[in-house]
């Protein structure tokens, strides 16, 4: 088995949360952006990468 290490973001404007909405089989459910570290990157480098592709869909 595979460890890998993530970050999420928790952001807050305005005294509102952006979560990322996800409608899938027949359910819907909310994430906070972010993902998975890739090699050679840090925590925070891997929060920005993953937020920016989050925020572009």
């Amino acid at each position: 088995m595979t460890i890998r290490n993530s970050a999420k973001a928790i952001i807050v404007k305005d005294e509102k949360l952006l979560a990322i909405k996800i409608q899938e089989n027949g359910g819907t459910y909310y994430i906070l952006p972010g993902g998975g570290q890739e090699h050679g990157e840090n925590l925070h480098q891997a929060l920005q990468r993953e937020c920016k592709a989050w925020c572009r869909n």
